[in-house]
């Protein structure tokens, strides 16, 4: 009977205590002529009803912008959208804090309920995000709000939530997304994003600049990529790349010096020869990931004076054309390097390479190797690379072919986890 008794009570000054709060919102619920708005945590100035007997974590999030004992305000984002906290939680959690309602700011002196503390650089929802990590150490980190949260953490001095922010960009920033991050950063200028995000672009540019955020960065943001001086592609990649964002941006003074890749290359050797056909298929065989970012190709003559026609040269990977590109013809071991969207290989991979030549050069003898081996490998790759071919080899008549003849000089490639 004590029991029903006291739970009676209790039930009584609960709901007083509701009342009065509330009217005590209403009161304060106008603070400088604008009227508070709502957000993520619920209606601003309407205290929310408790449930009682949850985990620690359950009952302090009923607090998070809650009315109920508050004894601070924050005047947040360029709207202005009230949000309710409590001294004795933000201020035993972040250091900023304390010196703010502890100190000798404006803030610790004033009426919280008449002079809220103004957070015009963090929108709502980031801020109810950083309210979330304090209360009770859970955040909703995601690609669009990770770099805004990492900012308040800073701007807080919350470490631990830097770190789980820090962690998100590693996790959450994607070859499909990184663009628009790198632009958003920007504004904030975090050196350790900039980083993680150029890492992504140096290894697969040639993606990057056919995708639309590409045309959408700003002129900084574009020098920043064009300064690189090891990157995966080459310079005329680089010049179209420009070149397009100036059709959609305006004339920009751009230099670019493109130094060396970042993958290794994987040279092919083998014994010498001249042959009238000298289209290649190569079959490579991997046990681990391998990413296939570009070819080097011998489109080299044994004459002194080298015809002045073009050849096509035309990669193609498992029926999908890679690449193609019109390259003139050289005296002797000269390479073309012709590189393309990253390829991610798998156990096994048709690489075909075609060199087209005009009719009036059909029967010109063109260098290539044949008993090839690659002079190397990538760690657990294990690469292995043999000739491989649908139709009947033209020199040892034979298919599949045992001459092995390769107009392949080396592959550009790296290992990965992708």
């Amino acid at each position: 009977m004590k029991i029903i008794h006291w739970r009676a009570q209790i039930g009584t000054m609960m709901a007083d205590t509701r009342e009065e709060s509330a009217a005590g919102t209403k009161s304060n619920s106008v603070h400088n002529g604008a009227t508070s708005g709502s957000t993520s945590g619920g209606s601003s100035g309407t205290v929310k009803k408790l449930q009682f007997d949850l985990p620690p974590a359950q009952s302090l999030m009923q607090l998070i912008n809650n009315p109920y004992l508050s004894d601070v305000v924050f005047k947040v984002g360029q709207a202005g959208e009230f949000i309710y906290a409590h001294k004795l939680i933000i201020t035993t959690a972040s250091e900023v804090f304390y010196a703010q309602f502890n100190g000798h700011f404006m803030e610790a002196k004033n009426d919280q309920k008449s002079a809220p503390a103004i957070v015009p650089d963090i929108e709502p929802g980031v801020f109810m995000e950083v309210l979330s990590y304090i209360y009770c150490k859970l955040v909703n980190l995601n690609a669009s709000n990770m770099l805004d949260i990492y900012y308040a953490s800073h701007k807080y001095m919350l470490q631990s939530l830097s770190k789980k922010c820090e962690d998100a960009f590693e996790r959450l920033t994607t070859e499909d997304n990184v663009l628009k991050v790198f632009q958003e950063n920007q504004k904030h200028r975090f050196d350790n994003v900039d980083q993680q995000c150029l890492k992504i672009i140096r290894d697969n540019p040639i993606k990057h600049f056919k995708q639309d955020h590409f045309l959408k960065l700003s002129a900084e943001a574009l020098l920043v990529i064009a300064s690189q001086s090891t990157i995966n592609c080459q310079e005329d990649h680089m010049r179209q790349a420009i070149e397009t964002w100036k059709k959609q941006n305006g004339a920009l003074d751009v230099a670019y010096n493109i130094k060396d890749v970042l993958c290794r290359k994987l040279h092919f050797f083998g014994s010498h020869d001249f042959k009238a056909n000298i289209d290649t298929s190569l079959l490579l065989t991997v046990k681990s990931k391998i990413a296939l970012y570009g070819l080097g190709v011998f489109v080299g003559v044994d004459q002194e004076i080298p015809p002045a026609g073009k050849v096509e040269i035309v990669i193609m990977c498992q029926n999908k054309q890679l690449a193609s590109k019109s390259v003139p013809i050289h005296k002797n071991l000269q390479t073309h390097e012709i590189m393309f969207e990253k390829v991610i290989i798998d156990k096994n991979c048709n690489i075909q390479v075609e060199i087209k030549k005009p009719d009036d050069l059909k029967k010109l003898k063109m260098f290539h190797i044949k008993g090839f081996m690659l002079a190397g490998t990538l760690g657990k790759a294990n690469i292995v690379c043999k000739q491989h071919s649908t139709q009947q080899c033209y020199i040892c008549r034979y298919n599949p072919c045992y001459c092995q003849h390769n107009c392949v000089s080396y592959l550009m490639c790296e290992a990965t986890h992708e």
